[in-house]
Formats: C-alpha cells, sequence, structure tokens
C-alpha cells in the first residue's frame, strides 16, 4: 500500500538540492536533526551508540519509539553491526524475528519518483548478513533471506521459503539432500521385547 509521501518528501527534497535547503527554516532543522544524530550510528567504536544496544532489548524499545512495531522475543542487528532501517514507522516485525547486519528500506526513488511503502515482515522470519528488504515487498512467515540476498519492491517471501541471490529468488532445497544418504528405519520396540530386555538384564 503506498503511502502519501508528504513531509519526508520535502525533506528529501531539502537534502538532495543544497542551493536552498540552509536558507529555509526546516532546511535548517533538518540539518540540526543530522548532527545531532550522528553519534547514534557513527563514532563511539563500531556502529555508534546504537553499536552497544544490538541485539538487545534495549535497541528494540528505541525503534518502537521512533515508531516501529516489533513483536515479542525479536532479536535487531543481533551480529554486532548495526544495520539499516531507514523508516521505522512504516516497519511492522512478527514474533520471533531475528534480523542481522541487514536493510530494510521502505522509500524508494525510482526515475525520480519518491514513494513510501509498508514493510511486514511476519513471525519467525530471519534475514542474514547483507540481505535487503526493498519498499514494499513482504516476507510471509518463517520466510529466510539468506546473505546478500535482494527482495525486491512488491514482491513477496513466501511462508517457509529459503530466498537467495540478487534479485532473490526462491532456493529449492530438495536439490539440497544429498541421494546417497542412506534411509534409516527407526523400529519401535513391542511391549514383549522389553520385558525381555530387563529379564537378561536382570540374569546379568
Amino acid at each position: 500500500r503506498q503511502l502519501s509521501v508528504g513531509p519526508k518528501f520535502l525533506l528529501y527534497v531539502l537534502s538532495t538540492v543544497h542551493c536552498s535547503r540552509l536558507t529555509l527554516s526546516i532546511g535548517q532543522r533538518w540539518q540540526l536533526h543530522l548532527t545531532v544524530s550522528k553519534p547514534m550510528y557513527r563514532g563511539h567504536g563500531n556502529g555508534g551508540v546504537l553499536g552497544s544496544l544490538t541485539g538487545s532489548a534495549y535497541i528494540v524499545w528505541f525503534y518502537r519509539a521512533l515508531g516501529a512495531k516489533i513483536g515479542n522475543n525479536c532479536a535487531l542487528w543481533v551480529g554486532g553491526r548495526v544495520g539499516l532501517m531507514t523508516e521505522p514507522d512504516l516497519v511492522t516485525l512478527g514474533d520471533r524475528v531475528s534480523l542481522d547486519d541487514c536493510s530494510v528500506v521502505a522509500h524508494i526513488n525510482s526515475r525520480g519518483k519518491f514513494a513510501l511503502n509498508r514493510l511486514n515482515i511476519a513471525q519467525g522470519c530471519a534475514m542474514r548478513t547483507g540481505s535487503r528488504l526493498l519498499s514494499g515487498a513482504q516476507m510471509e512467515e518463517y520466510s529466510m533471506l539468506m546473505e546478500h540476498a535482494l527482495l525486491p519492491s512488491g514482491d513477496v517471501a513466501e511462508s517457509g521459503g529459503v530466498y537467495v541471490g540478487w534479485p532473490a529468488r526462491l532456493l529449492d532445497q530438495r536439490r539440497l539432500r544429498s541421494p546417497s544418504t542412506p534411509n534409516v528405519t527407526l523400529v519401535k520396540l513391542s511391549s514383549s521385547d522389553d520385558e525381555k530386555d530387563d529379564k537378561a538384564e536382570k540374569k546379568v
């Protein structure tokens, strides 16, 4: 669902047109915001101030305060490096979602057309290092984006699917099974067999 860009589009224009952004009041406030927010993402070791909060409940609280809808038992940036979440207020995460050093981007600028779209990551999903979820893409329950996989705008990762590549494609997991793997058959012993084993142990 596409949203009206409103003030975010204005901020985007101000950030790209250098000649006039410093002469307007909103442009000056935008520059102040960029300056104040730098310590959050840069400096202070790896990943700025947020680098110390990766993988903890505190960073979940931080993104919730920015408007993100995050379920229970979620792990954000668990690898220790802060990923990219440009519009937290347009992101919804279900329960038990795991995000590594990945990118969750809700805006798109295609051929000069700037738009914002919601991103929904359902419960049990995982995004590995270097993976990217673009504006308007969706991940259904228990799907996964492998390392450096790109799910383009408008695409949907099917439930339980594993996606690889740039752009992402569904991995055929049947091809990963080795044909030489022996078939193992589990035999359930009857109660009479169990009694025989117990008697034999007592005799010994």
